[in-house]
């Protein structure tokens, strides 16, 4: 628990730390919530960064905390007046905590998320033990160009705080809706604290979010938070009509780099479309067409915004240029067409399309995967309360984050014509945040208002965002409640028998995809995913990823590959040849160590024993 919960809240401090440096030297002059996620991706590039250099974690370590120090001294060396971010967002950041906290009190114990559900972590944090020990990252190579900016903050933590990599990789997945809620804080300044931080808890905690992080999935929660900033940062330079250059190009690049280092060249399309969206809107909406003569005057400047944030972005991806080029070679343009993506037909761990009314957050299922038991009821007032905050932002001429949450559907529905349902399920994540924010300010807003209580209208509206409110919270608290947290007491047996196997070969016969993670430093092969040595199994008997093996599985000659095998106790186990005995036990396993060459035998499919 400390360990998972201290990480969280240190790259939270971190991010906030070295954000602020970063704003302050950008020439803001008072606090801004935007500090927390250009922090975070700055974090994530410096993290990368140090963490390929000689001295992997370790060098990591040292980058972050030589930035953590610049952040403190930058706002004295500018004689900056930003000052500390506000107690309030002690307070939202408690609220997002405690609730994300709901998985481990409701499982009893604490470990890795979505263990059984989503076992893609079984891989992401081999990768991150990589930058601490390479050899370990030979067991799961990584897929060409495939972003690890959030490994390198993973190793990079568990390497500051000395925690080990699962649990840190918890507080990832822990600190990125706090730092998204945080963020939200930027928007809603308008309102009143409590209704501020109700908001601002609500978008950290929006039920997609929620899934993602029942799940153990990360990217996707770490792409909203850098658009939602990077919305933020274009509506501070329309309200302040890019009265400073530094003030929007530099939070621009370096979330523009975060993104690239987290997700790769296509998270930058979200930014991208924001924008388009945005000039869209303000030449209709915003009557833009009729100021071209004034709009001349913010030629210069806006020219000079773009140049410096390509130039910015083009120094950050120095370090990773030659893994973005890897990716997009495998990727193409396309995930569903390029020769490494994710091909149409390839849903990942759904059962299909996510329905899209799922996408505004009321939706009373704990598995995001299923039809909720009345689907089309709650969630159509969600819609309707999401497409009435939408009006309302556009007819007060406040564009930008409707233009990006219009950017969020545009790109989601693309995604569903043309890619995978896995893919365009993640498409829906990023616009989550923006879904809470747009659909809950006007409501808030006019509840907040001066007498508004004295016309009746105001208790209709108070009903609906009772309601709405009241409806996010419950769905998201049921996909929280039903988030499975790994098996602590398989993880300990397995690493008890660790020991007994050395460094040598070892062949595992219990398909579990955390066999490699829970013995680590053993050379252990899981037939049909990547080990150190090779261990093709007898096409006589039928079997299929995922299913336990037994000796019959393969012949003399793959056995006599390996010193030790490792069983489950069972019954249905066949017999195993006359040359291999039982050196340890466990309640659930059983390791054999190979005495001698293996006899030759033949298998006898129906069965399963040697002959």
């Amino acid at each position: 628990m400390l360990s998972t919960y201290g990480s969280a809240l240190v790259l939270c401090g971190l991010a906030l730390v070295i954000g602020r440096g970063v704003l302050a030297a950008s020439g803001y002059e008072r606090w801004s919530w935007l500090a927390a996620p250009v922090g975070c991706a700055l974090v994530v590039v410096a993290a990368e960064v140090g963490a390929r250099a000689p001295g992997g974690a370790t060098t990591g370590v040292v980058v972050v905390l030589a930035l953590a120090a610049a952040g403190l001294l930058l706002p004295r060396l500018t004689r900056s007046s930003i000052g500390w971010p506000p107690l309030e967002g002690l307070g939202v950041a408690a609220v997002v905590l405690v609730a994300l906290a709901t998985p481990f009190v409701a499982n009893a114990r604490f470990g890795l998320l979505g263990v059984g559900f989503n076992n893609d972590p079984s891989f992401h944090i081999l990768w991150a033990e990589e930058f601490r020990n390479h050899a370990e990252g030979a067991l799961a190579p990584l897929s060409p160009g495939y972003p690890v900016g959030p490994h390198a903050v993973v190793a990079v933590l568990a390497e500051l705080l000395g925690t080990s990599v699962d649990r840190t990789f918890d507080g990832l997945l822990i600190a990125t809706p706090v730092l998204i809620a945080l963020t939200a804080l930027e928007w809603l300044r308008d309102l009143d604290r409590s209704r501020r931080w109700l908001v601002a808890a609500l978008a950290g905690l929006s039920y997609l979010v929620a899934s993602w992080y029942a799940q153990a999935a990360f990217k996707e929660p770490l792409l909203a938070l850098f658009v939602l900033a990077f919305a933020l940062v274009l509506a501070d330079a329309v309200r302040t009509r890019v009265a400073q250059v530094a003030r929007v190009a530099v939070p621009a690049g370096v979330l523009l780099v975060g993104i690239l280092y987290t997700y790769g060249y296509l998270g930058v399309l979200w930014p991208a479309a924001t924008v388009a969206v945005w000039l869209a809107l303000a030449f209709t909406v915003g009557g833009a067409w009729r100021e071209v003569r004034v709009l001349r005057r913010y030629a210069r400047p806006v020219a000079t915004v773009v140049a410096v944030v390509a130039g910015l972005v083009v120094v950050g991806v120095l370090g990773d240029a030659h893994r973005i080029l890897d990716f997009v070679n495998a990727l193409g343009l396309s995930p569903a067409t390029g020769g490494g993506g994710i091909p149409v037909d390839n849903i990942g761990n759904l059962v299909g399309q996510l329905h899209l009314l799922e996408g505004f957050g009321v939706w009373l299922g704990e598995d995001f995967r299923l039809v909720a038991a009345h689907p089309h009821r709650w969630p159509v007032l969600a819609l309707l309360v999401c497409a009435g905050g939408l009006l309302w932002a556009l007819w007060r001429r406040d564009l930008v984050l409707p233009a990006a949450l219009i950017a969020c559907a545009a790109i989601a529905y693309e995604t569903r014509q043309t890619q995978s349902a896995y893919v365009a399920a993640k498409a829906l994540v990023v616009a989550a945040p923006f879904v809470v924010l747009v659909a809950s300010r006007p409501l808030l807003h006019r509840l907040g208002a001066r007498g508004a209580w004295r016309r009746a209208s105001t208790w209709g509206v108070g009903a609906i965002a009772f309601l709405y409110l009241l409806l996010s919270f419950q769905s998201s608290y049921l996909a929280l409640r039903a988030a499975r947290v790994g098996p602590s007491a398989d993880f300990r047996e397995l690493r008890a028998l660790r020991p007994v196997l050395g460094q040598s070969p070892t062949l595992d016969m219990v398909f579990d995809d955390f066999f490699r993670w829970n013995l680590l430093g053993a050379q252990v092969t899981i037939p049909g995913l990547v080990g150190p040595v090779g261990a093709p199994y007898s096409p006589d008997k039928a079997w299929q990823l995922g299913e336990p093996l037994d000796f019959d599985s393969f012949d003399a000659a793959t056995l006599d590959r390996f010193r030790y095998v490792i069983t489950s106790r069972t019954p249905a186990q066949s017999q195993p040849p006359p040359n291999f005995h039982v050196v340890a036990r466990s309640a659930r396993y059983a390791v054999w160590r190979r005495v001698g060459p293996t006899p030759a035998h033949r298998v006898l499919p129906e069965s399963g024993s040697f002959g």
